[in-house]
């Protein structure tokens, strides 16, 4: 019998083991405020079932399809080259051949276009920068996306352009690494494309 409980603690311990280091390289680097958001968002597309890796292929493609980033370049590389474009672009808008399958998206999280303007699909980061504002570090990227997302829910017709360049010249850039600044990123501007690009 002590056998037997020893196989099941020796056995429970191997699958902690496996599953330990996996959920702790997710969030390398993190803040306590960075996983809580994160994990905030994530239950919102779980909970919707929406999968976060569609919209983002639809997100990242747009930008290397129309050759503004590079697919085979860093991703912290591309999502600053996003931010550049969208800050002031270069040249003319592609087509948005993924419009409908954004939009499809979109109702399946119940998003309607006046939330798009005030993002408040962006409530878990808005709201937890709110609520910890006072011991943020004002030199951090939770700073540069939170203050962003508090100046837009009091000022909501501010530009894509506007926006973008506060985050890019505030933010670190390899923190564009973490999921959080690219699930971010996609939620702040691909819903907002589908509003002034064709498909």
């Amino acid at each position: 019998m002590k056998t037997f409980y020893i196989s099941i603690i020796f056995c429970l311990l191997i699958i902690l083991n496996s599953c330990g280091p996996e959920n702790k390289k997710q969030y390398v680097g993190y803040t306590d405020l960075e996983i809580e958001t994160e994990m905030c968002i994530d239950k919102m597309f779980k909970t919707n079932k929406v999968d976060w890796l569609e919209l983002k292929t639809i997100f990242e493609g747009y930008f290397s399809d129309g050759q503004i980033s590079n697919e085979n370049d860093p991703i912290e590389k591309q999502y600053e080259d996003i931010l550049s474009y969208l800050e002031r672009p270069t040249k003319r808008y592609p087509i948005f051949r993924d419009k409908q399958k954004v939009i499809r998206i979109i109702e399946k999280l119940g998003i309607k276009k006046n939330d798009i303007f005030t993002k408040t699909h962006l409530n878990c980061f808005t709201d937890k920068y709110i609520e910890n504002k006072s011991i943020v570090d004002i030199t951090s990227s939770f700073y540069a996306f939170g203050s962003s997302l508090e100046t837009i829910r009091k000022v909501p017709n501010l530009s894509i352009g506007v926006i973008s360049g506060a985050i890019k010249m505030s933010m670190k850039k390899n923190d564009l690494e973490k999921e959080l600044y690219q699930k971010t990123i996609v939620l702040m501007f691909c819903f907002d494309m589908t509003l002034f690009l064709t498909d």
